[in-house]
């Protein structure tokens, strides 16, 4: 079980709608994800969120799958898309409703979506499982879930950056 389970001050969201808010950002720009795009913006996002504020973005646990970490609500809504465009925001969950997100919360996402959004699928995938990260350890275990206390860990330390700075997002060059 995590450790890191409650945002204070933030609540947490349905990978759903954290799917939903680059779906949008990607067509507002004239671009489309496919799935395997929008499972790894996900994770990337929550995991950096994690590895900034201790907290975690999305409620349910991540999950160590062949091509690397992602949500199993989430996979199981984008499974039928397999690796076709997504031109539609998903169904999200309708109970509990999922709270607004915040400012800070969409300026987060915004530069998550500017660093890793125009990646292919590969080039995400191979961002969401480097050598070392809780994917790895994960990937042994029986149920394959991830641990939010990793993930802070792994990207404190090795992914950082300030979303409230001036150039703020994760380095597109991971």
């Amino acid at each position: 079980m995590n450790a890191i389970n409650q945002i204070e001050g933030e609540p947490m969201f349905p990978s759903q709608k954290i799917a939903n808010y680059f779906l949008r950002s990607a067509a507002s720009r004239g671009q489309f994800l496919n799935a395997g795009q929008v499972l790894k913006l996900t994770y990337l996002a929550h995991a950096h969120y994690l590895g900034q504020n201790n907290e975690p973005l999305v409620k349910e646990p991540a999950i160590a799958l062949n091509y690397g970490p992602t949500f199993s609500d989430l996979y199981a809504d984008l499974s039928s898309f397999r690796m076709d465009t997504i031109c539609q925001t998903l169904p999200e969950p309708l109970s509990p409703a999922a709270p607004e997100m915040s400012e800070d919360i969409m300026k987060f996402l915004d530069n998550c979506f500017e660093a890793f959004g125009h990646l292919a699928f590969k080039q995400l995938a191979v961002l969401a499982r480097p050598e070392g990260s809780p994917w790895h350890s994960a990937r042994q275990q029986q149920d394959r879930e991830i641990s939010n206390t990793d993930i802070a860990a792994f990207y404190a330390r090795e992914y950082a950056f300030d979303p409230n700075s001036s150039d703020a997002g994760p380095s597109p060059s991971m």
